[in-house]
């Protein structure tokens, strides 16, 4: 999982409260892991990344047996999953199949070139209503690229949102996905750049459900 989680809830498991956190594994799919509200240092991974599994981008592998049993009810009973009914044989375990519940909009006509791939732009809803952007291969739904950072302690307008390469930036920019703010914040050593969303992606994260003036 990547380092850079970011915490948009909560749930209860096994009697504990648990933040949930977002981030991402390396080949751009959702990581959900859980910390203990009342001790940060008890971090509890509920995905598992299986990169031969071909999954659609809103859907996750989740561990229910053993240590993580119980974790598929609670994050259906949080609202943050729905239980696709399948189980996944990996290795000598099956992980459950589950649909993340919140919702991702393709950008109408939106593409970025990147690493001379052709990619569509996806808007997610984060569990606060914040956009995050995506970019997809239409021609392989496992070649995902997150685009946007989500950081709750900086301040931002509607319809900003963090980037922090400045070659994204500019492929993002050239595609007229994002406007540069000409700002940044520096968040745990790390350079993010502030832009703001362009009217078709604004509509499109509309639509998403986020909170968001078009």
């Amino acid at each position: 999982m990547t380092t850079n989680g970011t915490y948009v809830g909560q749930v209860t498991w096994r009697g504990v409260a648990y933040g949930l956190e977002f981030a991402r594994y390396e080949n751009g799919r959702t990581a959900i892991a859980l910390r203990a509200l009342d001790d940060p240092a008890d971090v509890e991974r509920a995905t598992v990344n299986v990169s031969e599994v071909p999954l659609e981008l809103d859907q996750i592998l989740i561990k229910d047996i053993d240590e993580n049993e119980g974790m598929v009810a609670a994050l259906v009973g949080a609202g943050v999953v729905a239980d696709m009914g399948r189980d996944i044989p990996v290795n000598r375990y099956h992980l459950r199949l589950c649909r993340l519940l919140r919702p991702a909009v393709v950008v109408p006509g939106a593409q970025v070139q990147w690493d001379g791939r052709g990619y569509e732009v996806v808007v997610e809803r984060l569990l606060d209503g914040w956009p995050a952007l995506v970019l997809r291969n239409p021609a392989n739904s496992g070649d995902l690229v997150r685009a946007t950072f989500h950081v709750p302690c900086v301040p931002l307008r509607p319809g900003q949102v963090l980037v922090r390469y400045l070659r994204l930036l500019a492929a993002l920019t050239g595609a007229g996905v994002v406007a540069d703010t000409g700002k940044s914040t520096e968040v745990n050593r790390v350079t993010l750049h502030v832009v703001s969303l362009t009217a078709p992606v604004c509509r499109a994260a509309a639509v998403a459900g986020c909170d968001i003036t078009v």
